[in-house]
């Protein structure tokens, strides 16, 4: 879904990700005791990255019930979060703190919700508290996970491979890293996250007896746009960037069914 621009936060990173900043009038806004030249504060990222090495398997899984007994790490860096300034980051380093702050999020709103385990899913979680809630406290705006998605990411960065990274706790989303996104190897990150997700067969399936013929993740049906915008069309962009298929030739595309079990170990399926 897509929304409405935030404000201020959305305005000032529109400003800042197409060029057109003022950086007179950006200067003006700083409070009088604030020196202009102070960095901006920096996420707690080292905690976050415990966290994920804590309860996150190599495969992508999560330790729900570990993240629910301790989560004091995740909740730091969440905090941290709140008063950042995000158009004064480098490109990299404002993506790289958008994902990392919307898996965080999902993660928090899961164990807010998990209930000793009886939670099955996300979309168990009444509507109005999961994807459109307002509550995530971001660069000094209160922001849902679909404004994370659809108002500070898509719009801003022609980066069709944030699909691969954003992890909505949901059994076809893709494996979260057992790492934060770091700006300076963020480029690397990615492709890793899209050559794993598309060398998955719950993301990637050939039809057996269509010789050119593959079912893909709904996420490429959903966001379409995105990836006809890299590479023409959504057929185009899955023969470039997978094994055995002929760019020259793309296939015929359709969406698998997806399946909103969580992404717990306790689902994991057997290598």
């Amino acid at each position: 879904m897509k929304h409405a621009p935030l404000a201020p936060l959305a305005l000032a990173l529109s400003v800042a990700l197409t060029g057109c900043g003022n950086e007179a009038a950006h200067v003006a806004t700083q409070p009088a005791t604030q020196p202009a030249t102070q960095p901006a504060q920096a996420p707690a990222t080292d905690a976050y990255a415990t966290t994920l090495t804590r309860v996150v398997n190599d495969r992508g899984w999560v330790d729900y019930p570990a993240l629910g007994e301790d989560h004091a790490q995740l909740d730091g860096y969440i905090a941290s979060l709140a008063d950042i300034d995000l158009e004064a980051m480098p490109r990299e380093r404002r993506l790289a703190t958008l994902l990392n702050a919307y898996n965080a999020f999902t993660l928090s709103l899961i164990v807010e919700h998990f209930d000793g385990g009886t939670l099955e899913s996300i979309n168990d979680i009444p509507e109005a508290e999961r994807f459109e809630a307002r509550r995530w406290k971001l660069g000094g705006s209160t922001v849902s996970l679909n404004e994370i998605e659809n108002s500070l990411i898509r719009p801003h960065f022609n980066e069709p491979r944030i699909h691969w990274a954003l992890v909505c706790a949901a059994y076809s989303c893709p494996p979260l890293r057992n790492e934060p996104y770091d700006p300076e190897r963020l480029d690397e990150q990615l492709a890793a996250q899209q050559t794993r997700v598309l060398g998955d067969p719950r993301f990637l399936q050939k039809i057996e007896g269509e010789p050119n013929a593959v079912k893909v993740t709904s996420i490429m049906d959903w966001y379409g746009e995105d990836f006809r915008k890299a590479q023409g069309s959504v057929a185009q962009y899955v023969a470039k960037h997978s094994d055995g298929l002929d760019s020259e030739n793309p296939p015929t595309v359709g969406f698998l069914d997806y399946d909103w079990r969580l992404n717990s170990r306790a689902n994991m399926p057997a290598e």
